[in-house]
């Protein structure tokens, strides 16, 4: 495999295997197996490529890429179910802060899949974690959600050595097969569409000895965007959720 852009061929080999290319600082150089980054940028002063990107990150703090066509831990599946919310998002997390405990809830759910891929690793501080989903609505809403995200997860809490935690914030576009009563109550004039801006915060909580296995809190939405797209509609789900990284 060729990492394409940067000259430099891949393999199980080490970097003197690999001839002058991984000896030339500012290039990239494959990392072995086992859930890290294929490829490990050096931004160190005066310092080459190194192989190994648990050294390259704590010591140098590189930029790691993980390669396209395989996984290596840096995919994942997950699962979560979710109740809706009644409340707007921007009240409930701006305008008069509160728990969910004393949000209003309707009758309707949400069980929904999704699939993700890390990209890019920014220092170990932060992950770049592209994602697709679909959802089933259920209770007095029956419709399906499909969306595409990009994920930025901060990964740096000083807690990490007891609980593993990221927030994940994202940015994307979400459809759904029809408009529900509730999307159209909060629209302006009950104008809106089946596509809208898809913003769904989490955070996830792992083990250190289980990193791969997470459980997470995700607020799932949909809406305007402020008018970007529509003026208004949407809608609210408190999620609670699993995910199985590979």
């Amino acid at each position: 495999m060729v990492a394409p852009g940067f000259g430099v061929t891949s393999g199980a080999r080490g970097a003197d295997s690999m001839g002058i290319a991984a000896r030339q600082p500012g290039l990239l150089s494959p990392a072995p197996v086992g859930g890290e980054p294929i490829f490990v940028a050096d931004t160190g002063p005066g310092s080459g490529i190194s192989v190994n990107p648990d050294q390259e990150q704590s010591q140098s703090g590189g930029l790691s890429l993980y390669a396209l066509d395989e996984c290596r831990g840096s995919c994942a599946f997950s699962l979560y179910v979710g109740v809706g919310v009644e409340d707007h998002m921007e009240d409930i997390f701006i305008n008069s802060p509160s728990f969910p405990t004393s949000w209003d809830y309707r009758d309707s759910g949400l069980i929904a899949a999704t699939f993700s891929k890390k990209l890019v690793n920014f220092y170990d501080w932060a992950v770049l974690e592209p994602e697709v989903g679909i959802a089933k609505r259920f209770g007095k809403e029956d419709e399906y959600e499909f969306w595409a995200a990009l994920y930025l997860r901060w990964m740096k809490f000083p807690w990490n050595d007891y609980v593993k935690t990221t927030l994940g914030l994202p940015i994307g576009m979400n459809y759904a097969t029809g408009i529900a009563e509730i999307e159209k109550d909060r629209a302006d004039g009950g104008d809106t569409s089946r596509w809208l801006h898809f913003f769904s915060p989490e955070l996830t909580f792992a083990l250190p000895e289980y990193e791969n296995e997470e459980v997470f809190v995700r607020f799932h939405h949909r809406s305007g965007g402020y008018g970007l797209i529509t003026d208004g509609g949407g809608a609210n789900y408190l999620s609670l959720g699993y995910r199985h990284r590979f």
